[in-house]
């Protein structure tokens, strides 16, 4: 079959819209998944926070900060079962009909940071969600 410069120009351009729509579908699909990922990772840290501050901190502190530097590299993991056992009203955002988190293997791990103050911390998470 003989094509003519004009038909072979057109199908040059329709394959490349074609995959041009196939490469936004794919992004526009990961992006959903990050942004709802993102709200998770976001409250995750938050019960992280209210976790060292209102527990954590007190607790070690009191023995002075050496205990806080003896963290600082290693950090303490806390799963989310035990981040939601006081704050039931946030299980909802790590169950769902859209998204599902293993409370038990999901975590966070807190890094206490110098100088060693009830706001020196870093947060990482570590969810295991589908």
């Amino acid at each position: 079959m003989n094509f003519t410069e004009e038909d072979k120009k057109k199908m040059k351009i329709a394959f490349s819209l074609i995959i041009i729509s196939v490469i936004i579908s794919v992004i526009s699909v990961f992006l959903d998944n990050n942004s709802s990922n993102s709200a998770v990772d976001k409250i995750a840290k938050e019960l992280g926070e209210k976790y060292y501050k209102n527990a954590l901190y007190d607790t070690l502190a009191s023995n002075g900060t050496s205990l806080l530097g003896l963290l600082k590299s290693d950090g303490y993991k806390v799963n989310l079962q035990t981040l939601l056992e006081d704050n039931e009203d946030y299980v909802s955002y790590f169950v769902s009909d859209n998204q599902t988190c293993d409370l038990e293997s999901s975590y966070i791990v807190i890094y206490p940071k110098k100088p060693y103050k009830e706001g020196s911390y870093k947060i990482k998470n570590y969810l295991d969600c589908e």
